[in-house]
Order: structure tokens, then sequence, then C-alpha cells
């Protein structure tokens, strides 16, 4: 699919294309470095659990679709009423910043993509200038906000014997 300035867009075809393709590539040489790093007792082909390289090297899984997907579903969560937790009901309390309706594809995509993020960015910063009073404040309440250990005090079913 061609854009209006002539370059193609980086479609799932074209990943799973230079998947295999660097596939092809790189297994071969970390088989190299893993078979003569164990014959020297090195331990240099060891890779985080998890981490980007054991996705390519262990799993040999070079596209990040999985991830896309997971993003999205993430989204539609945390946005449903069926995200009850302290983290969504912290989150819906923040007030949410003035971004332009008409560029919601692109915040979506900046979600997936470095690449938009760094377009996104540039309006990032200006709304901060223009609508954010204590910066130190709300970047503190969005690190909060992700935080695995949020809690309001009382757990769900605490709160819940404490309504009735």
């Amino acid at each position: 699919m061609q854009t209006p300035f002539g370059a193609t867009r980086n479609e799932p075809r074209h990943r799973k294309f230079i998947g295999r393709t660097v596939s092809k590539i790189v297994l071969p040489v970390f088989e190299i470095i893993e078979k003569e790093a164990r014959r020297r007792n090195l331990y240099t082909y060891e890779i985080a659990y998890g981490s980007k390289a054991s996705k390519i090297f262990q799993f040999e899984d070079f596209d990040f679709e999985k991830e896309d997907i997971l993003q999205t579903e993430l989204l539609v969560y945390f946005m449903s009423k069926a995200a009850i937790g302290c983290n969504a009901r912290f989150i819906r309390d923040m007030s949410p910043l003035s971004f332009d309706p008409a560029l919601e594809a692109d915040y979506l995509a900046a979600l997936r993509t470095n690449l938009k993020k760094l377009h996104v960015l540039d309006e990032l910063e200006e709304l901060y200038q223009d609508e954010v009073i204590d910066f130190k404040d709300r970047t503190a309440r969005l690190e909060a906000a992700s935080s695995e250990h949020l809690s309001y005090g009382m757990d769900d079913e605490d709160e819940a014997d404490a309504e009735e």
C-alpha cells in the first residue's frame, strides 16, 4: 500500500518477511556463539527470560504482533467498567489532558511504535506547559497509577464488607 508520500507502510506481512530474513542471519550466529561459549565454560549466551533477546533467540519469534494486540486489549479493559481495581480507579480519578480528538488514531499508534511516540511527545510537552501546574505531582501520580502495589488502604473484599 502506497502512502501519499510514495513510501510503503510497514504492514504485518512486511514485518514477517523481515523477521524470517533476520532469523536466517542471527540464529546461526547465535548458535555458533552459544556452542563456543559452552565449550569454553563461558556464560555469555545466557539471556534474561522475557527480554526481547529471549523472544528472538530462545523462542525464535521475530515479530511483536502479540505484544501489539496485548496493548490494545489492555487498553480496552482499562477503558471498560470491568476494570475496578485500585489502578483503574486511580487512573479514572486523574483529570485527562486535552489531547486533540481528531488525532486519536495517532495516539493509539503511539502506544505501539516508538516513532509515533516521538511525534506525540511534542504535543504532550505543550499540554504540560499549558495545562499542568505541578509537573512533579502529575508525574508522581502517573507513576503511582502503574504501580503493582497501589492500594487505597483496604482490599476489595474489605471495601465490600464496609459498604454493607
